[in-house]
This record gives C-alpha cells, sequence and structure tokens, in this order.
C-alpha cells in the first residue's frame, strides 16, 4: 500500500470517525471571506479558470472555507493547483487541495514520481499516541484523549518544512481506549506486514486482530507493563526474519529490580539471532539458554549466570567455535566474578592491563573509553584467538560487570601484519 491511503486520502479518517469537528464554515466565515475577494458582484458569474486564478491568491484558511461555500466551490478549491515557488517561475511543483476534512493535501510533483517507493517503515504506538512515517518522510499521527463521555482523537499529516494539516474529531460516547484499539488495528491492518520498525510504550492492552505476523520488521522496541504484552508482540513475528535491533524494557524504572523477566518470552528465533539485543530487565535465565543466544551484540543484566558458563563462552570464542559475528556481550550483575578470572592468563595467555594507567601514545584513546563502564575495582584482560594471534576479544570484569567486546583486527603496518585495537563505534 503506497501513502496516498496513509496521509492523503481522507477515506482513512471517516472509515474511523463519522464526523469531523469542523464540519461547515459559519455564516460570518463566509461574510469574511467575500468581504476578502472583493472586486466582484456576482462570484458564481465568474469563469472557473478566473475563480481557481483566485483561489490560489488566498491564503490557507481562507481556501477551506471557501471549500465549503457550496459543492461548486468544493470542486473549484479541488482543481487548484497551487505553486509554491520561493520567487522563482514554477516548474510543475504544484500541490492539490482536496476539499474533504478541510483540504487535506495531495500529491506534489516529486510524490507522484516517488510513490512507488514510499513505504510506510515507522509505526510508533505510545500511550495515547500513534504514528506512521513513510521512507520518503511523511507522518501521519493520531493523539486520542478522553473528555467526559466523549473522545477527542486529533489527526495530523506532516512533511517537515513543506506542510503541516490537522484535523480533529469528536466522538460521543466513547472511550479513548476504544477508539485508540480502533485506528491501531486500521493501521496494523494496512501496514503490519510491511513496517520495518515498530515502537510500543502502550498505555493499554492491545489485541489486533487485523494481521498474523510482521513479516517484514527489522526493529523492535517494547516498553511493556504486563508480561502479556510483551509475549502478544514476539508472537506475531516472523520466525525466518532475524531482527536487526530488539530492545525491552519497563514503562517505570523503580520496577527494574523487583521482578525477574522469564527469558522463555525471549527464546523465538528472531530475536535469539537478533544483531543488537538491549534488555534493560533483569532476566530469569539459565546457563544453558545464555549459550544458545546467537546474537552479536547483546545487553541485559542478571545474578543467575555461573562463572563457568561466562568462562565456557569465552573459551569458545578463543577456540574460534562461535559460528556469528560476534561483537559485544554486556551483562550487569551484581555477582562479583573478579576473583575466578584469574584463570584467563593461564589457560588463554590472556594479558593483563591496569587500564588506568596503561597510557601510550599509540593506544590511549583506546583505553581511555573503558572508564565509562566501571570503577577503579576491575580487572580487564587482552585474549587473542588461539589460532590467530591478530583477532582478539577485551575483557573487562568488576563487581557489577562482565563485559566482552570484540577489539582486535588484523592489519598491517609498513608491510608487515599486527593486530589493530580498535573501541566500537556503535559503543562510543
Amino acid at each position: 500500500m503506497d501513502e496516498e491511503n496513509s496521509f492523503f486520502n481522507c477515506d482513512f479518517d471517516s472509515e474511523l470517525f463519522e464526523e469531523p469537528l469542523d464540519k461547515k464554515a459559519s455564516k460570518q466565515e463566509k461574510l469574511d471571506l467575500l468581504e476578502f475577494i472583493g472586486g466582484f458582484e456576482k462570484w458564481n458569474l465568474l469563469a472557473d479558470d478566473c475563480k481557481m486564478y483566485i483561489v490560489g491568491l488566498l491564503d490557507y484558511w481562507s481556501r477551506c472555507n471557501l471549500s465549503l461555500c457550496s459543492k461548486k466551490d468544493n470542486q473549484i478549491v479541488k482543481e487548484t493547483i497551487l505553486f509554491i515557488t520561493n520567487g522563482k517561475l514554477p516548474k510543475d511543483d504544484g500541490i492539490r487541495m482536496r476539499p474533504r476534512n478541510l483540504a487535506a493535501l495531495c500529491k506534489s510533483d516529486f510524490e507522484q514520481n516517488n510513490t512507488e517507493q514510499a513505504v510506510v517503515n515507522v509505526i510508533v504506538l505510545r500511550e495515547n499516541f500513534i504514528e506512521i512515517q513513510t521512507s520518503n518522510n511523511f507522518k501521519r499521527s493520531w493523539k486520542v484523549t478522553q473528555k467526559g463521555d466523549d473522545c477527542l482523537v486529533l489527526s495530523k499529516s506532516s512533511l517537515k518544512s513543506q506542510f503541516t494539516y490537522s484535523n480533529p474529531h469528536k466522538i460521543s460516547n466513547s472511550s479513548a481506549e476504544e477508539e485508540f484499539t480502533k485506528i491501531v488495528n486500521k493501521v496494523m491492518e494496512n501496514h503490519g506486514t510491511t513496517v520495518k520498525k515498530l515502537a510500543v510504550l502502550n498505555k493499554w492492552n492491545l489485541q489486533c486482530d487485523a494481521f498474523t505476523k510482521l513479516d517484514s520488521l527489522k526493529s523492535l522496541d517494547i516498553y511493556y507493563q504486563n508480561v502479556e504484552d510483551v509475549q502478544y508482540w514476539v508472537d506475531h513475528l516472523n520466525p525466518d526474519v532475524p531482527l536487526n535491533s530488539f530492545a525491552l524494557g519497563h514503562q517505570f524504572w523503580w520496577e527494574f529490580g523487583r521482578k525477574l523477566f522469564p527469558f522463555e518470552i525471549l527464546q523465538h528465533p528472531s530475536i535469539m539471532t537478533s544483531y543488537d539485543l538491549n534488555v534493560k530487565l533483569r532476566l530469569n535465565i539459565t546457563d544453558e539458554q545464555f549459550l544458545s543466544m546467537k546474537c552479536p551484540r547483546m545487553k541485559f543484566h542478571t545474578e543467575m549466570l555461573s562463572f563457568e558458563v561466562l568462562y565456557e563462552f569465552i573459551r569458545r570464542w578463543v577456540d574460534d567455535e562461535i559460528d556469528y559475528d560476534f561483537r559485544k556481550c554486556y551483562i550487569g550483575t551484581g555477582v562479583n566474578y573478579r576473583p575466578h578470572f584469574e584463570k584467563l592468563v593461564t589457560d588463554f595467555g590472556a594479558v593483563e592491563y591496569n587500564y588506568r594507567s596503561h597510557r601510550t601514545p599509540q593506544y590511549e584513546e583506546f583505553f581511555v573509553h573503558f572508564d565509562k563502564y566501571s570503577t577503579s575495582q576491575a580487572n580487564f584482560y587482552q585474549i587473542n584467538r588461539r589460532n590467530d594471534p591478530y583477532n582478539s576479544i577485551s575483557v573487562l570484569i568488576s563487581f557489577d560487570l562482565f563485559l566482552v567486546l570484540r577489539t582486535g583486527f588484523p592489519s598491517t603496518r609498513m608491510g608487515r601484519p599486527f593486530m589493530k585495537l580498535v573501541f566500537p563505534e556503535e559503543d562510543l
């Protein structure tokens, strides 16, 4: 579906809401409009091309009011091309006014040439607010509020630096939750199978039956109140499409330490193989579940993992047994693993650095980036792959953190191979 249905086709709103708040111009508004036009005794006797010329000289709200005067004026406003010239001669860059819903804007010449490529790639569901965005940077949003027994919905369309158009609706004897769910169902019905990024921060529990799978989704951010909400969206992921990023957190920060989040809910192929996993929660996770993850970048919090499984994770990388492009493992924990990891030096030939004082001209900038992760009570190791001394990882262990970063890469200097230490740009 192209953006015509989501941004410029008034049928989208008319299918959801019976009437907009602004239905017709008042008598005084009509008189003000006639006074502004001036110079003509009989407007209806003017030729259509003359009327269109005059419409082109009116300001935005005057055109809106004129479109409500009669069906004929409605059609005139609809057929009038408005040129945005910025002091230059027009070059087929007009935008056409539509009469329904007080002058929503039709496509410009640029949009007409790019309609086939434009798709809705972002959907945001945040409390009482819904927004969809296209690849051409158009935005359409709905804000739902409760006022007594009635629900007010403000729908808005915009293209940054070019136009913003809003349209209010009043739904009698309806709740904000009911109307919010109705809009979400409509949005997901149209775009649920094609959207690339979805951000969810729900105020109400949603049950959208309008779609089956998020077939094209590559990024999912969820901030939840109930665990059931997370399960609902995870169930709609396509197991054959791994996510580029997955972020999970609670809507209320004080809930972070109260309950352990069950890792079983996250055991979905799309999440377990996502490139970047960021869980801002304390996980109830077992050693076996941790080793089953294949996320190149992962960050979470837990006190459930043993020293043995973290040691095994490092061993697998050293012996080149990890079958994915590992980049980062960040585990926030209340367990102090420092006393156990002295065996890294003997078993893997790790080089331990006092990274806070280890300042060489060549790697000073590299080491200083680790200062943000820990206090002075930390151990820092650089460990090479067993069969390749030009590939390495950095391991930082403190009383509340276990961090592994892929930092050493093969390079050449003056024709000779050497290992170059590079701090990941994604973590700068």
